[in-house]
């Protein structure tokens, strides 16, 4: 994810790749321009649930261009992103593990060493 960039800016700039106007996409989530042009210039925090997946659809976003969407807009609104939240919070054992890493001090690094460990096992499966 880039750190620097924002929601806002991330969707404006999907949208103005797929040439959509705000007005197209507005009619396909269900929601006004106003809002949009105000999520946009991240004026307003990002919509949650059932309308940020719309909002995903209608910009036609690829798979990695969804992880990017809901971290930014988890990051946008200070909250886990969407796509982890209920994972995590149905899992005990995830909930421990984040707790003891977080107590442990584990860097990205390490992390990323997990990541790349669960990687593998999912290409062997």
């Amino acid at each position: 994810m880039n750190a620097s960039r924002t929601f806002g800016e991330f969707m404006k700039n999907k949208r103005i790749e797929k040439g959509l106007t705000l007005a197209d996409v507005a009619m396909k989530v269900g929601c006004s321009r106003v809002f949009l042009c105000d999520v946009e210039n991240d004026r307003r925090k990002p919509p949650e649930n059932e309308k940020l997946e719309m909002l995903m659809d209608a910009l036609g976003l690829s798979a990695s261009d969804r992880v990017e969407c809901y971290d930014l807009a988890g990051n946008a609104r200070d909250a886990v992103s969407q796509d982890l939240k209920g994972y995590i919070m149905d899992n005990e054992a995830v909930r421990m593990a984040l707790r003891l890493a977080k107590d442990a001090g584990m860097t990205a690094g390490e992390w990323m060493e997990i990541a790349d460990e669960i990687q593998k096992r999912k290409k062997n499966l």
